[in-house]
């Protein structure tokens, strides 16, 4: 649920009201007389272009050999687990 302030407490503190509204999930709703009048929102992230994450996924550290080998089994695993698929139209 949203938090909810006055417009006179907002205006009081303004820097506050923001900090709340980016930490919180829903944002920040501003009361006039009891009545909701507005909202402040968090502005949801950009998105990252293909580039920008491939340049991510270089800087991050390499699994070792052993790390990487561990990971290819349990994805083998994972695999033999997997329940066979079913064609829902049949």
């Amino acid at each position: 649920m949203s938090d909810r302030v006055t417009i006179a407490e907002a205006a009081r503190n303004f820097p506050a009201v923001i900090e709340r509204a980016r930490a919180s999930e829903h944002g920040v709703v501003l009361l006039e007389a009891g009545e909701p009048v507005a909202k402040i929102v968090p502005v949801l992230p950009r998105a990252k272009t293909g580039r920008e994450i491939a340049a991510s996924g270089r800087a991050r550290a390499r699994l070792s050999r052993e790390e990487a080998e561990a990971f290819a089994r349990d994805i083998e695993d994972g695999r033999r687990n997997l329940l066979p698929l079913r064609d829902s139209w049949a």
